[in-house]
């Protein structure tokens, strides 16, 4: 049987990506700071803070699907961006990298796949720190490659959206939010959601990024890959949709702070590179989250 670590176990995408790997007979080791309750074979609770415990975490394991940095930081309950320098921000993501990866190195691993989800900035733009980390990131674990033979996969889910099963997860992502208010549900502290409307980007429901990952990591290509749909929308465009929907206004903000990145990578490329393209059409994966959210709002 296979051995994988997944860290981030506890969010949005790790939780589905260790339900999907034991589905497929993976002995799966879930790490996460926060808790976690799922399938996993063996689950470990470790602070990203924790570099001692890296080293722990990835004995005896073939394969680490490293969630977005230190544990796959998601937005505090509050709905405030991390700060940079804070416990969850760019500077520790690096650090975190560097140290799990090592350690992964050290431990024999053979392959390693770093997911670092695309996210809405409040300081839109490729130099925003957590642009920069995903950077940094990327460049430690090529390097790392080069010394020890460790393979590496970089992995850009772009707003990946679906139904949640924590309270956390659904504030994992901002078309979850969006979702929420057309289902008459605030999900923003004020009660509005500052959304830059023309900002065209990808997105990726929750089963296809989770395909996507798993299909990447058995794949040869080395180089970071967007993991999204090959359609493109704005979230004012989202909004929009959802809103149709609802048959109700949504309480936005047009502003420069809500727009997307990364830019998309060409339309071919995910199927280039994987043979594969995400299923779900948007409109599509709306509409089911949409019904998700009603669901969440009729259970308070």
């Amino acid at each position: 049987m296979e051995r994988v670590l997944v860290t981030g176990a506890a969010t949005l995408v790790g939780r589905r990506l260790v339900e999907y790997l034991r589905r497929r007979a993976f002995w799966v080791r879930a790490v996460d700071h926060r808790e976690y309750a799922g399938p996993a074979n063996e689950t470990v609770r470790l602070e990203p803070t924790d570099f001692e415990g890296a080293r722990e975490i990835t004995a005896g394991v073939g394969h680490v699907y490293a969630l977005d940095g230190p544990m796959a930081r998601e937005r505090p309950p509050d709905g405030r961006a991390h700060e940079q320098g804070s416990a969850g921000g760019p500077e520790l993501e690096i650090e975190w990298t560097e140290n799990l990866a090592a350690a992964a190195a050290k431990a024999g691993v053979h392959r390693y796949l770093y997911a670092a989800p695309g996210c809405v900035h409040h300081e839109p733009g490729p130099d925003h720190p957590c642009c920069a980390a995903q950077r940094e990131s990327t460049r430690l674990l090529q390097d790392l490659e080069r010394r020890t033979g460790m393979e590496s996969r970089v992995a850009l889910p772009a707003n990946v959206y679906g139904r949640w099963k924590a309270a956390g997860e659904a504030a994992a992502s901002p078309v979850h939010e969006l979702a929420l208010m057309a289902a008459g549900v605030p999900a923003s502290p004020n009660g509005v959601f500052d959304v830059g409307t023309d900002a065209a980007t990808a997105f990726c429901a929750l089963e296809d990024c989770v395909d996507g990952l798993y299909l990447l990591m058995r794949s040869n290509h080395r180089a970071p890959l967007l993991i999204a749909s090959t359609e493109r929308a704005s979230l004012g465009e989202v909004t929009a949709i959802l809103a149709r929907m609802s048959e109700r206004p949504l309480p936005i903000t047009e502003s420069e702070r809500g727009r997307v990145f990364p830019a998309p990578a060409p339309d071919d490329e995910i199927r280039t590179r994987l043979g594969w393209l995400p299923p779900t059409p948007l409109a599509a994966g709306l509409a089911d989250l949409y019904a998700h959210a009603l669901e969440a709002g009729s259970h308070g």
